[in-house]
């Protein structure tokens, strides 16, 4: 007899396996706590039997997917009566996945309101313009995990202008600790906010005066250029930085004249760091001046102009002034032997009117009291279109006429015979009181005596003008059968007094020269007459007596 062998093997021991698989653990945000089971699955266990316990091991805190990390064992099966049966079984053990997710991720990367981001918002920031530079005001963070905290994090951004400058500052770069201060910043993924930077304006006034420069070039032919201008602020702490310009502070010339640099007011502003900001602008201007101003003094020519005809002397002189550098002509005396006759302004008028129509000359008359007839040069002059009733005394008794010598300003007075009065030296007085800062010339019929002296006539002349105004600095007189010139002291102040003879000069066509000297500002005389001679082709021949003035003017 032999026995037979019953083999019972374990479940799980062949093709078909009996598993214990832990459940995968993924999607969990990170919180700064440990995670891992997840419970578990079995398979192909006897109907009826089931796992009464198994132990998981693998847990993690830090963020990031770890494979196999939930590993199964020691498992108990039970039958239903709740009976021990693993002895029956060859488990099999399946380990899960771990994965845990960086805190602020959010479901909408579009949303920046997703509740899920982690944010550190930048503090907004609000100072007043004080030429500093202002940004980082602190931050705030938003949806950490419990118990941590931003240890640091960096702000840019800033600005020294006033202005409004939203999210100008950017936070990056923070720091996240636990409450153990471990770095667990690679737990996250953050959301930076940026904030405003707000600087306000001063509101105090602030004066700013704009000087333009001014320069005067003697005339060389060249082109000649001034440029930039100067700054004066009523508050020193208003820094010239400030200012906004957006015109163009430079001005070029080649000839004789005035050029405006054009400065303007609207060309002026503040950058926005003060909110009440005044501009005053005074224009630049360059002054192109003939280093030598030449004036020709024309004395009485009514003899010269006695009848219809053309005078030859005065023809002499007028062509000897047309081919010379003269750029002003004084005419002292009467101009025509009868001021009621056309016929006689007719020929002074065929006689002068090149002269007249030149626009680089300038003729300024005093004439003797006439009456006048129509479209006489005398009454119709360029530098009278604009004439001011201020300017003349008694409708022409005394004329006051403004123009400059080599760059320096002039202001000359002329008084005739009958404005010889009270209240025409007065009023001459007055003229060159009120411009002062003009050298000032004055023109009358008689002051020098032929011993260099002051005439009789001209005293109160001397006492109500000449010693009383502090710029009147030359004397033109026209007494007949002598020239004389002398210089008279007033404290610092020197007064040069000129008399040419007015007859001589009427009976030979002579001419007073002055040569006014910029550099120097000295005044040459020249007396002589282009009719002794070839006036057109021989200066050498010319007759003259010649005297230097220094400091005249």
């Amino acid at each position: 007899v032999e026995d037979g062998k019953l083999t019972i093997t374990r479940r799980g021991s062949g093709d078909m396996k009996v598993t214990v698989t832990a459940r995968d653990n993924k999607g969990i945000i990170y919180d700064g706590k440990a995670h891992g089971e997840n419970g578990y699955t079995t398979a192909n266990l006897v109907e009826g039997h089931s796992v009464k316990s198994v132990v998981i091991d693998g847990s993690r805190i830090d963020a990031g997917l770890y494979e196999d990390e939930l590993v199964p064992h020691d498992a108990i099966i039970v039958d239903a009566q709740g009976n021990d049966v693993t002895r029956n079984y060859l488990l099999t053990y399946v380990a899960g996945d771990l994965e845990i997710l960086k805190r602020g991720i959010p479901d909408d990367p579009k949303n920046p309101d997703d509740p899920k981001r982690v944010k550190v918002i930048a503090n907004d920031s609000k100072a007043e313009y004080d030429g500093q530079a202002h940004g980082e005001n602190g931050y705030t963070s938003v949806n950490l995990a419990e118990g941590q905290s931003v240890k640091s994090a960096l702000v840019s951004g800033s600005k020294t202008d006033a202005g409004l400058y939203e999210d100008a500052l950017v936070p990056h770069d923070a720091t996240i600790v636990d409450a153990q201060g471990n770095d667990v910043s690679a737990n996250y993924e953050l959301t930076y906010v940026a904030g405003d930077l707000e600087i306000t304006p001063i509101m105090d006034e602030i004066v700013v005066t704009i000087t333009g420069h001014k320069g005067y070039f003697i005339y060389d032919g060249t082109r000649k250029t001034l440029m930039g201008y100067e700054v004066e602020v009523s508050d020193p702490s208003y820094a010239l930085d400030n200012i906004v310009f957006t015109g163009w502070a430079r001005v070029h010339g080649i000839e004789p004249g005035v050029y405006m640099m054009g400065l303007k007011e609207d060309q002026f502003h503040d950058k926005g760091n003060y909110a009440n900001v005044k501009f005053i602008v005074i224009d630049g201007v360059m002054t192109i001046v003939r280093g030598k101003h030449y004036v020709a003094w024309l004395h009485d020519t009514s003899t010269m102009i006695n009848s219809a005809e053309k005078s030859d002397t005065l023809t002499a002189i007028s062509s000897y002034l047309e081919r010379t550098k003269i750029q002003t002509v004084f005419h002292s005396g009467n101009v025509v032997a009868d001021p009621t006759s056309q016929e006689q302004w007719d020929a002074f008028n065929d006689t002068m009117k090149h002269l007249y129509d030149n626009e680089r000359r300038t003729f300024i008359v005093n004439g003797a009291a006439q009456d006048v007839v129509e479209n006489s040069l005398f009454l119709d002059q360029p530098f009278r279109k604009d004439y001011l009733e201020s300017d003349m005394f008694e409708e022409g008794k005394g004329v006051v006429d403004r123009f400059e010598m080599g760059g320096v300003k002039m202001i000359m007075v002329t008084l005739g015979d009958d404005a010889m009065t009270e209240e025409g030296l007065k009023w001459a007085r007055d003229k060159f009181n009120a411009e002062s800062d003009r050298v000032g010339i004055l023109m009358v019929n008689t002051y020098l005596t032929e011993d260099k002296k002051i005439a009789e006539s001209a005293e109160e002349i001397e006492k109500q003008i000449v010693s009383v105004c502090g710029n009147v600095r030359l004397v033109l007189s026209s007494n007949a059968e002598y020239n004389s010139h002398e210089s008279f002291k007033y404290g610092e102040r020197t007064v040069w007094a000129l008399n040419a003879d007015i007859e001589a000069a009427t009976a030979e066509g002579y001419i007073t020269l002055l040569e006014f000297d910029a550099d120097t500002r000295s005044l040459y005389v020249t007396t002589y007459s282009p009719v002794k001679n070839d006036f057109v082709y021989d200066d050498d021949k010319l007759e003259y007596e010649q005297f230097t003035l220094y400091n005249a003017f």
